[in-house]
């Protein structure tokens, strides 16, 4: 058999897995007879052979996929014909599940999810274990027909074929040799942990096939691929709803400041008791009380960023003579990034009407007051980074431009880390403050107050 032939054989192989119809597939706790050979030629000669990579790599290149042994639910299994006969498709658990998507998706999969198992015989009689992960692309939406990417490895995570899916059925095959001629479209798969159990995080980013554009050049038309049906029959239906997560985003304020010299013109410089000056530090804890830099429930509907990373701030009020003028300034990035893409131009932004759960009172001098505002002014245009300059770097690196310094721990998220409103919020709870700090998780308005010209 030609290796033209063997992917295309190879591909029906694996759309016969994935299209397995839910009404008639055999599902049973009693394996047939074919089930249990197939069960038995996997734990005695395919499941023993993985040989996980060391876990001693910084968490940044560590791949969730291939650094644990799934483990396969044989009481899920689904039986399935193939071109060649038998085969069943069984689902695949991760003790430490983790979240993948393709750059541009706006959601990511959970792997435990759309990782299976595909045992079948091939056209030597012989049996052939394939681990298959199911990527949806961005057009997918649990409502319709899969479309996205099918990737085949070996037990060991080895490549053995990449297939496209597109929503009206097309099946596309991986460009097996480069034409200086063609356009290609290649695709990375971009993961991550996900989970609450595990919030520092870590990431992975691979290669997974390069595809010609507009389409593939296969020996066969597929507007319709010739995909066997399950062992009851019924024909090709989409393979079920896959729960899926938002890509943690964070998008710009809601309330630029534009002229910030103007915004800071109602304090002015006047030592003595008849003048106090305060700064407060306000963090949005993504789930208060705990170091999480990310948190999968959003409890403001009224923030667009569909995973809640929370946010912090600064109140910065002066008092002279029993009359208040209060300013609330933030920093965001004017463009969306997320952890792939973690840089924009920045903007300061009126939080006055921002919620927060922990808050850190300052008393200050005059002149740290000034120096303050001194360091927010000369950084308004600075590039916003999620990993070195975000909303909780911007307000420590304020403070200590006066020479006030509170604790600042660093924490980490797939591909990065850095300062973040979850460990400076809970810094705050724990942290002994001096004479002049006064920390406290009591909410209330801060609205600006004082008219500036």
């Amino acid at each position: 058999m030609n290796q033209t032939m063997k992917v295309l054989l190879f591909g029906l192989l694996i759309s016969a897995s994935f299209y397995a119809c839910k009404k008639e597939a055999r599902k049973t706790d009693s394996l047939s007879s074919f089930a249990q050979e197939a069960r038995y030629f996997f734990e005695n000669e395919v499941q023993n052979s993985l040989q996980l990579p060391s876990t001693n790599q910084p968490p940044i290149q560590r791949n969730p996929r291939t650094e644990q042994k799934p483990m396969p639910i044989w009481k899920e299994l689904t039986h399935v014909k193939s071109p060649v006969g038998k085969g069943i498709v069984v689902p695949l658990k991760f003790e430490k599940d983790a979240y993948m998507h393709i750059p541009g998706a706006e959601y990511a999969y959970s792997i435990s999810q759309t990782s299976k198992l595909f045992i079948y015989r091939d056209t030597q009689n012989s049996m052939q274990a394939v681990r298959l992960t199911y990527i949806p692309n961005a057009e997918y939406t649990p409502e319709s027909q899969f479309s996205g990417f099918i990737l085949a490895e070996n037990w060991q995570g080895e490549k053995l074929a990449v297939y496209k899916q597109e929503a009206n059925g097309k099946l596309l095959f991986e460009a097996p040799i480069p034409n200086p001629n063609a356009k290609y479209e290649c695709i990375y798969l971009e993961g991550f942990n996900y989970s609450e159990l595990d919030p520092k995080g870590y990431s992975y980013s691979q290669l997974i096939g390069c595809y010609f554009t507009p389409e593939i050049v296969s020996p066969v038309a597929y507007d319709k691929p010739l995909i066997p049906e399950t062992s009851g029959g019924g024909g090709l239906i989409r393979p079920g709803n896959l729960t899926r997560e938002p890509v943690i985003t964070l998008f710009g304020g809601n309330s630029p400041i534009n002229n910030i010299k103007g915004y800071f013109n109602c304090f002015d410089n006047v030592p003595g008791e008849e003048n106090q000056y305060q700064i407060t530090v306000c963090v949005v804890q993504p789930s208060p009380g705990r170091r999480h830099p990310w948190y999968p429930i959003n409890p403001y509907i009224n923030d667009l960023n569909p995973v809640y990373t929370g946010h912090a701030f600064l109140i910065l009020s002066q008092n002279r003579a029993g009359n208040s003028f209060i300013r609330n300034v933030g920093f965001y990035p004017m463009e969306s990034v997320n952890p792939y893409s973690p840089r924009s131009a920045g903007q300061l932004n009126n939080d006055q009407y921002r919620e927060f759960d922990v808050r850190l009172a300052i008393n200050v001098t005059s002149s740290q007051f000034f120096a303050v505002l001194d360091h927010i002014s000369l950084t308004a245009n600075a590039q916003y980074d999620l990993n070195l300059n975000n909303c909780t770097s911007f307000v420590i690196a304020s403070l200590a431009s006066a020479g006030v310094n509170i604790p600042a721990t660093r924490g980490t998220w797939m591909n990065g880390g850095g300062f973040n409103p979850g460990d400076l919020g809970q810094d705050i709870r724990e942290m002994e403050p001096t004479q002049n700090m006064t920390p406290s998780s009591i909410t209330g308005k801060h609205e600006n107050k004082g008219v500036c010209n």
